[in-house]
């Protein structure tokens, strides 16, 4: 957590490579713990620190190691938050923002046709709450 934070602080002061150490080395400690002891919370912390890492490379213009990071994240927060908790919500619009930037049609790949698909759906699924 206090890594994540730190990778946060170096990433709002512009120093994109130093927040990218801080969150890797955040992602390392909380992967190792969640073997130990396997906890929604741990995982939901895995997942943010996934989406930051996908955000610095997205500003990077690393597109398609955003789109793994963001892809990876999303799949947890959907397994601990559901799929209209409103970070899921987030996280896919970052992913869709990736996508968009790699020029990425959803024909162009399997996984990435997956991925829409679910987005699909699950923008369906926030309607009908509405």
């Amino acid at each position: 957590s206090i890594l994540n934070n730190i990778g946060c602080v170096h990433y709002e002061c512009g120093g994109l490579l130093a927040s990218l150490k801080a969150f890797e080395e955040a992602l390392e400690i909380q992967r190792n713990a969640l073997m130990k002891s396997p906890k929604d919370c741990i995982e939901v912390g895995i997942s943010s620190t996934l989406c930051n890492i996908g955000f610095v490379y997205f500003k990077r213009k690393e597109y398609a190691e955003a789109i793994v990071a963001l892809e990876e994240g999303l799949q947890i927060q959907r397994k601990v938050l559901g799929h209209l908790h409103s970070t899921v919500h987030t996280t896919v619009e970052n992913l869709a923002l990736a996508m968009a930037a790699a020029n990425i049609r959803p024909e162009d790949s399997a996984n990435t046709k997956s991925t829409l698909a679910k987005m699909t759906e699950m923008y369906m699924d926030m309607l009908k709450c509405n």
